[in-house]
């Protein structure tokens, strides 16, 4: 077996632990309109490193960017918004945006500073009621 199917091969044994992550509509006391809310709760990134890494370098901080397809077509990521590490660190890790971009079918892609990459599919049903 070649290096390369060895590591494709630990790869897959990895467990996927994706974010814990709650998904909700919040109602806007005095605005027209209500925010689609996803409040990332815990993230940790399972990289393989022949030199270990702190295991507080591997939550929330290792979480660089969020991106949103909010109509996925089941073949290709077309990236809608983003969210890099400031912002989602300056907003205490909840990103909100407008009820109506919410379709049946939206890819999110939470990424880390290493590049991998954990992927879901959400629709408007996962979303949630909640009053602000």
């Amino acid at each position: 077996m070649s290096k390369s199917e060895d590591l494709w091969e630990i790869t897959n044994r990895i467990p996927e632990d994706g974010p814990r992550v709650e998904y909700y509509i919040e109602k806007q006391k005095n605005v027209l309109f209500d925010e689609a809310m996803i409040k990332i709760k815990e993230f940790r990134s399972n990289i393989i490193s022949k030199k270990p890494i702190p295991e507080e370098e591997l939550g929330l901080e290792s979480l660089s960017i969020v991106m949103i397809d909010y109509d996925y077509n089941g073949e290709y990521f077309d990236m809608d918004d983003k969210w890099f590490a400031s912002d989602l660190e300056k907003n205490n890790y909840e990103i909100g945006f407008p009820v109506e971009k919410l379709t049946d079918r939206m890819m999110i892609i939470y990424m880390d500073v290493f590049g991998n990459e954990r992927k879901e599919i959400k629709g408007r049903k996962d979303f949630k009621s909640k009053r602000a």
